[in-house]
């Protein structure tokens, strides 16, 4: 997370942060469910907001595959 600080922009993680991205790191790694999103995910997620900008700036509708 990243917070804006008058003209400085500054790092916030605290540790209950860090704890969580650890906990979910480790229950993926033991095949546990986890929040953790794949990288395969994150990339349809941005795939799908660059065809929702895109279809706001055109006017026009997209199609995604």
């Amino acid at each position: 997370r990243h917070t804006r600080c008058s003209r400085d922009w500054s790092s916030d993680v605290c540790s209950s942060d860090l704890r969580l991205e650890h906990e979910n790191f480790r229950d993926a790694i033991l095949g546990k469910k986890s929040e953790i999103v794949t990288m395969e995910e994150g990339l349809a997620t941005v795939n799908i907001v660059e065809a929702i900008i895109n279809s706001a700036n055109s006017l026009e509708t997209v199609e995604l595959n």
